[in-house]
């Protein structure tokens, strides 16, 4: 290990995955420590200086690096795992030492970011802590499971706004009509979305572009332009999207918070929650099937659900999404569907043939331990930022 090489692993929204990056950045050949939000808040420049890092990387955006780094000329870089959903997301100047690497290919135009920026495209996948042996028959107790949220309340804000706009209807009259008028444009592009979500298509920024352009909503000091607008109903239609498929379908199992309680699908269905990081990989190895669904307006990208399924050895049948096709061949190391009678052929199909599931089942964990690893994923990353790894990046 080179000495003189030190990164500082700076914590954020998710301390769990921030700590997996320590021993993928030491298998690259890097001296790894963690540092709290705090302990960077609490530097002074006196002991800082004689052991500054030749690096600071976190998962999202660190308030407290981004300032460390931009004072004493360190190479910064930050991983966003969630799709950049916020206008202003880029509020902050990129410098010139500083890397963002995007989970959802689509960030890499995100209107707030600066022309110029060093931005790359590199999915983020999780170190799955329960790597299980690759799934064997007796090992089964469901045919197939989802595991994840509903999607009802849980980072969608859109409820809120119909909420505020029916307030607004209510308590100013002579608002009544133009805002109802405003609820009926909602509905519509949701009702039409709809149709086009069971072709697997994402057609909202298009339908909000013909109804709603030039609209804006001013709630409190905030001013939401048809792009929030849009993505707000992007979040409506990702639950929209998840209940119409599993609804439909009584083979599907799910595992996930308590919104599957609200949700319709009966109580017999939902098996409570499971951790990702430690409980879910058993889930996965003993479903003949799991079911991902990509978030409908998420499409670029690739949920770390699919990488814990087949790190643990699982057999994963996702929506089609160019995030998934990017990284893995369908029939060989997982399978798609564009449709909720596709998917419901394949799961039937799947469930009867065992041998052929398998196959590809252990071709996908191959896949993903040997060239789709948090390690690769490290080294690639580095090398982007022009710094050295040891290790070959895939």
């Amino acid at each position: 290990m080179s000495e003189n090489k030190i990164v500082w692993i700076v914590s954020g929204a998710y301390p769990g995955f921030s700590e997996d990056l320590k021993p993928a950045f030491r298998e690259c050949g890097w001296d790894a420590r963690y540092k709290s939000y705090d302990e960077l808040l609490e530097l002074n420049q006196k002991d800082f200086l004689p052991n500054k890092p030749d690096l600071l990387f976190g998962i999202v955006f660190n308030q407290a690096a981004y300032e460390l780094a931009q004072e004493f000329k360190i190479v910064y870089g930050f991983w966003e795992i969630d799709k950049a959903m916020a206008p202003e997301y880029f509020s902050q100047k990129l410098f010139e030492n500083m890397h963002f690497f995007a989970t959802y290919k689509d960030d890499l135009d995100h209107p707030s970011l600066p022309s110029g920026a060093n931005a790359h495209y590199l999915p983020y996948c999780p170190n799955i802590a329960d790597r299980s042996e690759d799934s064997r028959v007796d090992k089964y107790k469901y045919d197939v499971t989802f595991v994840g949220s509903p999607l009802l309340e849980k980072g969608n804000e859109f409820p809120e706004l119909i909420s505020f706009l029916e307030e607004t209807a209510r308590d100013e009259p002579e608002k009544k009509e133009a805002v109802n008028q405003i609820l009926v444009f909602l509905n519509e592009i949701l009702e039409t979305q709809k149709s086009h979500t069971r072709r697997n298509k994402y057609k909202i920024p298009e339908l909000v572009k013909v109804a709603i352009n030039e609209l804006k909503i001013q709630i409190g000091e905030q001013v939401l332009d048809s792009r929030d607008i849009g993505n707000l109903l992007g979040k409506q239609a990702a639950p929209d999207q998840r209940l119409s498929f599993i609804r439909g379908n009584t083979d599907v199992q799910v595992f996930g918070n308590d919104e599957w309680k609200e949700s319709g699908i009966g109580e017999q269905r939902f098996h409570g929650s499971v951790p990702l990081r430690e409980g879910a990989g058993e889930v996965f190895c003993s479903s003949k099937i799991n079911l991902n669904l990509q978030r409908i307006y998420a499409l670029d990208g690739v949920s770390d659900r699919v990488f814990g399924v087949m790190a643990a050895g699982g057999f994963m049948l996702s929506n089609n999404c160019p995030g998934i096709t990017d990284l893995f061949e369908p029939g060989t190391h997982l399978d798609v569907f564009d449709s909720p009678e596709e998917m419901d052929e394949k799961i039937a199909y799947y469930i009867k043939n065992d041998d052929e599931r398998i196959k590809i089942a252990t071709a996908g964990r191959k896949e993903v331990l040997e060239n789709q690893s948090l390690e690769n994923r490290i080294s690639s990353a580095l090398l982007m930022m022009d710094l050295p790894s040891y290790r070959e990046a895939k």
